[in-house]
């Protein structure tokens, strides 16, 4: 990725400085030059990773981060209200693991998962049955069966990438505007300004990574 070079060449020593220039100089037929109908990265995802390797160059001096392997313990969709049925009993997630689909949960038939719908806080809690080992790259797609929760891309409501090793304190908290799909402005009547996805993880031992990891 180009912004990642900027980076690593010593051109912009912080990430969201080498994003806004890639932003403000991308042409749509992925030329770098300058004018006016250009386009960056283009998912929060990918900005998440060249923030990623500003952390690799700058704090681990370019050596890759030590492998953190975990596992998905609970999930909380935040702002629910007003998206699908307002009580997640229209949505299903997928987990991969390296590009291999490793789980599935199915909120409204409770598949590899019990549900607790939280009308004080607006939020939907979802504590996770049977999860894999996560380890490395990890992708997470949400999908609606309501008519009236937008797919954008990937055919799906929502997804996001992130990587295990710069996961801290067991919690990985993304608002809307770091959600890919939400964070575009035509869904923005389904998923709130408030909207957002909380993951919590549990530690496991390094001798717990099946092979092929890493």
């Amino acid at each position: 990725m180009i912004a990642s070079w900027l980076v690593d060449c010593g051109l912009f020593s912080q990430a969201r400085a080498s994003l806004q220039y890639f932003g403000n100089h991308r042409r749509p037929d992925g030329s770098i030059n300058v004018g006016t109908n250009y386009q960056g990265v283009d998912t929060p995802s990918q900005g998440r990773y060249v923030l990623y390797y500003e952390i690799v160059k700058t704090e681990l001096d370019g050596t890759q981060p030590e492998p953190k392997p975990l596992k998905l313990k609970t999930v909380r969709i935040m702002s629910i209200a007003g998206v699908g049925t307002g009580s997640g009993s229209d949505l299903r997630f997928e987990v991969f693991v390296y590009r291999q689909k490793a789980l599935e949960c199915d909120l409204g038939n409770k598949v590899n998962c019990m549900v607790g719908l939280h009308h004080r806080e607006n939020c939907v809690v979802v504590e996770v049955l049977n999860s894999p080992v996560l380890c490395d790259d990890v992708k997470i797609k949400f999908f609606s069966s309501s008519l009236d929760v937008p797919k954008g891309y990937d055919d799906c409501a929502f997804y996001f990438w992130f990587h295990t090793s710069f996961v801290e304190d067991c919690r990985l908290y993304l608002p809307r505007h770091q959600l890919d799909n939400p964070h575009k402005p035509k869904t923005w009547k389904v998923f709130g300004e408030n909207f957002g996805v909380e993951l919590i993880f549990t530690d496991v031992p390094n001798s717990m990574i099946p092979n092929g990891y890493g």
